[in-house]
């Protein structure tokens, strides 16, 4: 009986792994700097922490840079997937200075992005002790938006001419 139920689950295990296949083919919609406020999406760490602020610098060579809360993003980068956008970036310093969260001593951050012209829309942010798989994931969604530039009333950098799209 085992045998039938593992013919079954292989071909979708199989298929479910495909989908999330990366590329390092980046369109020029998410390039550019990204800003807006994050929020927890367990009550528990809301109620703590409230929201906080969220930078992404997406430069041309596909690395990014910015800060999640009072933690600078490290050696970051991008990825393109069938659905958005996959950021992995090492977390400098402790997110929150105070409260529960730095006890958990978070040292990566995930973000999944699907840009829709100058915003973010469905995006997710996974703080976690390692990029591997952690059962203390914390997960919120930050909101943001395309930064624009005072100076020119465009984006703070224009996102690269003809290039890679997804």
């Amino acid at each position: 009986m085992k045998r039938p139920i593992a013919r079954l689950l292989l071909p979708l295990l199989l298929a479910g792994c495909s989908h999330l296949r990366e590329s390092d083919r980046i369109g020029p919609e998410i390039r550019g700097d990204w800003v807006g406020e994050g929020h927890f999406y367990d009550r528990d760490l809301a109620a703590e922490y409230g929201n906080f602020p969220v930078r992404l610098e997406v430069h041309d060579d596909d690395s990014v840079t910015g800060t999640l809360g009072a933690a600078r993003l490290e050696r970051g980068v991008v990825r393109s997937r069938p659905e958005d956008y996959i950021v992995r970036a090492e977390l400098a310093g402790p997110v929150f200075p105070g409260g529960s969260l730095p006890a958990e001593e978070k040292d990566c951050a995930i973000f999944l992005l699907q840009p829709r012209g100058d915003a973010i829309a469905g995006a997710d942010v996974h703080l976690k002790t390692d990029f591997g798989f952690d059962f203390s994931m914390r997960v919120g969604g930050p909101d943001l938006a395309r930064e624009v530039s005072p100076a020119t009333g465009g984006p703070a950098q224009p996102p690269a001419a003809a290039g890679g799209s997804r």
